[in-house]
């Protein structure tokens, strides 16, 4: 992305048919560690209500000290880094 970001797409079907992403928040730079520039998430669609849900990625390890998807979600959402 123009702000250096790197958006990876990963999905295996048969394991998990859904869309599954990971981001690189800072790009090639370090430390490419989950949880710290690296988070996994899903998006999906809720049947019951017929809306795109985003949820914490299914390969989801966070190093030590490091922040969950989830966090990281709510983190971006309240304007934090």
């Amino acid at each position: 992305m123009s702000n250096g970001q790197i958006i990876i797409t990963y999905s295996n079907y048969f394991a998990h048919p859904l869309n599954m992403f990971l981001i690189d928040v800072n790009g090639m730079k370090g430390p490419n560690a989950y949880g710290k520039d690296l988070f996994s998430f899903v998006i999906g669609k809720d049947r019951s209500t017929n809306s795109i849900v985003v949820d914490r990625g299914k390969c989801e390890f966070p190093v030590s000290g490091g922040r969950t998807t989830r966090q990281m979600i709510r983190y971006a959402l309240a304007g934090k880094k």
